[in-house]
């Protein structure tokens, strides 16, 4: 499933790591975590954290009926205590994925991934930054 090789992707990438931590050295309780969650993130998180969850999808229908093709628009919001933080997160966010082609770890086929928006924003609640980067995947959706 793309969603799971996405996670795998971003929990591995160096840069990423460099920024969010990892398991052994991120401080959330009751246990440690990546830093990386889909959908929405645990409340009291430490930040920086990521967050990641698809905004849209379609397939790509042909004259001889469904096809594995297939497209989504996936949202990652950066966080970030600091402006800084959630700025170093979405340009790493962005360097790993702008323009990636290859298979992921789980089996799936991305023929591309497209930045299609970059923006910043606050939350009161809790006080972070949030740089929100959202890209157009293009798969193949072989899997089980």
């Amino acid at each position: 499933m793309l969603e799971e090789g996405l996670n795998q992707l971003l929990v591995t990438a160096t840069t990423i790591q460099a920024i969010v931590g990892t398991v052994a050295t991120r401080k959330d309780t009751p246990k440690p975590t990546t830093g990386i969650f889909p959908v929405q993130m645990p409340e009291s998180t430490p930040l920086p954290a990521l967050v990641y969850s698809q905004i849209s999808g379609e397939g790509n229908p042909s004259l001889g009926g469904a096809n594995c093709l297939h497209q989504c628009r996936i949202s990652f919001s950066c966080y970030g205590s600091v402006y800084g933080d959630a700025k170093r997160l979405q340009r790493a966010v962005r360097q790993l994925l702008e323009g990636f082609h290859g298979t992921l770890s789980d089996g799936t086929p991305v023929d591309n991934a497209v930045l299609e928006l970059e923006l910043d924003a606050f939350e009161d609640a809790p006080f972070s930054f949030n740089a929100p980067i959202d890209f157009l995947i293009v798969y193949a959706d072989i899997g089980s």
